[in-house]
């Protein structure tokens, strides 16, 4: 039998209090099922409480719980804490940028109810707009295992959005240390679902929808923590798995990582704009590229960017003409988005990696 309370809904934020207001009346108007709120605030520069005054005020006792840092811990660990604090057996994780569908609450509950055998439930994402090469799950399935759930991971970037994913809390606080030594990959949460999993455990990707992410395009020298994030995400490989586990998670990793061709052209840009960093991290993508990705034709990308490098003004102005001619727009514009170089379909990638 579920006790009274099942599920918490943490929501780890940092001065943006009005987005949050917004998302915690939304969350109580939408729903009259019994769940808690769990606000963690990593010392925004205006107490989260004193803006949730008249929201906690109206509600009893114990439906809202604010834990206010001293200092800002940083935002994974301010995430990672509600795995501490929670006080419920499932933790859902979301973010005051998103919107919880109006059936959202009462859906986590109902497949917490048919799944309670199971120690990790991740729904699908909702984008708007859509991603292109980011592909629906069509159907929900059971997992058994760590292996089996590598394997039916369609595209990284869903299986570690905080807003679809549920969590057994007792057995990740077990293995909470691993979620804060991997914190750099800006996984930590996975990581404690994959040092968790023993073979007979069971996790469920469901096809259900329950939470809609607005998408944006990264602009100007912000595209740079696009490096940073794909290669952090890489340190995953570093868990204790099993070779076949392994090659799986790398595989899914690099057809989640944007295509080389868009990474070398984004340095090229960087370096044509006079930015004194674009070299260096143009050497460490490469490297790390070289070392986890031995296709031919990423090699032949990597040797060409790196000949393109050495005169990157002159390569900009030709490689400039080259894309208005194939795709109509200037290479800044092009250079913006990941998706005008990642025109292969999630699949096709995956078969291409086998």
């Amino acid at each position: 039998m579920m006790p009274e309370v099942a599920l918490t809904i943490a929501i780890p934020t940092y001065n943006r209090n009005e987005l949050l207001l917004r998302t915690v009346q939304s969350l109580f108007a939408n729903s009259t099922e019994n769940f808690k709120i769990l606000i963690l605030d990593n010392h925004s520069d205006v107490p989260v409480q004193e803006t949730l005054l008249s929201v906690t005020e109206s509600l009893p006792a114990g439906r809202i719980e604010i834990h206010r840092h001293e200092v800002n811990i940083g935002g994974l660990a301010n995430m990672l804490r509600a795995f501490e604090l929670c006080q419920t057996e499932w933790l859902w994780l979301i973010t005051e940028k998103s919107t919880v569908k109006p059936c959202g609450i009462t859906r986590v509950l109902k497949t917490i109810e048919e799944h309670t055998d199971c120690l990790f439930i991740n729904f699908d994402v909702d984008l708007n707009p859509p991603r292109s090469h980011i592909p629906p799950r069509t159907k929900s399935i059971i997992t058994t295992g760590r292996t089996e759930l590598l394997q039916n991971i369609l595209y990284f970037g869903s299986i570690i959005d905080q807003m679809a994913s549920v969590y057994f809390v007792p057995r990740c606080r077990e293995v909470l240390e691993n979620g804060y030594l991997f914190a750099p990959s800006f996984a930590a949460q996975f990581v404690l679902v994959l040092a968790t999993l023993r073979d007979t455990d069971r996790c469920f990707l469901s096809s259900d929808q329950v939470v809609t992410r607005i998408t944006k395009p990264l602009h100007g020298h912000s595209r740079l923590s696009t490096l940073a994030y794909g290669q952090n995400c890489m340190s995953l490989l570093n868990l204790p798995l099993t070779p076949p586990e392994r090659d799986i998670l790398q595989r899914k990793l690099l057809e989640f990582m944007p295509t080389p061709k868009h990474f070398v052209l984004k340095f090229i840009i960087l370096a044509a704009e006079g930015d004194p960093s674009a070299h260096y991290y143009f050497n460490q993508y490469a490297n790390l590229m070289a070392f986890h990705d031995r296709r031919i034709r990423t090699r032949l990308v990597l040797l060409l960017g790196r000949l393109l490098m050495r005169a990157p003004v002159i390569s900009v102005r030709c490689l400039d003409k080259l894309v208005w001619w194939g795709l109509k727009r200037s290479i800044y514009e092009a250079g913006e988005t990941t998706e005008h170089f990642a025109r292969i379909p999630s699949g096709e990638r995956a078969a291409r990696h086998s």
